[in-house]
């Protein structure tokens, strides 16, 4: 794994939070530096298992890898894939309330970690993942 991140199964993660944290843009290129990309929240159960370690480490709101920046209303995942009916989200109650200015989709701690649209320029923390090398 590269240096700072630790493995899981088959890939390496690291979180990036506090004075790290970045922008969605910044916290991709941080991630595609090390030869990866943004942790997209896609499975139901990783998920849940992040959720609960985030929650007992009190860890700051964080992005999830989902955007519509490039077609309002379409919303993408870092890799280029499509959200679509059959996904897996974690919506908070009143989303995706989206606008134009709003594009990126972060995991708000006082939501416990459901998901809302917001700018991407904030700063918020992230988790890189890379593969893990044979």
């Amino acid at each position: 794994c590269p240096h700072g991140y630790r493995a899981h199964r088959d890939d390496c993660y690291r979180f990036y939070g506090g004075k790290n944290a970045q922008n969605y843009s910044g916290a991709r290129q941080v991630c595609q530096e090390n030869g990866g990309d943004i942790y997209m929240w896609r499975g139901a159960a990783a998920v849940a298992r992040l959720k609960r370690r985030l929650k007992s480490d009190h860890s700051p709101s964080l992005w999830v890898g989902l955007s519509d920046a490039d077609l309002e209303e379409t919303f993408l995942w870092a890799d280029g894939l499509a959200l679509d009916g059959n996904d897996f989200t974690d919506w908070s109650w009143d989303q995706p309330h989206n606008t134009a200015e709003k594009d990126c989709v972060v995991a708000r701690r006082v939501h416990r970690y459901r998901w809302k649209v917001v700018p991407c320029s904030y700063r918020r923390a992230f988790i890189c993942q890379s593969p893990r090398a044979p």
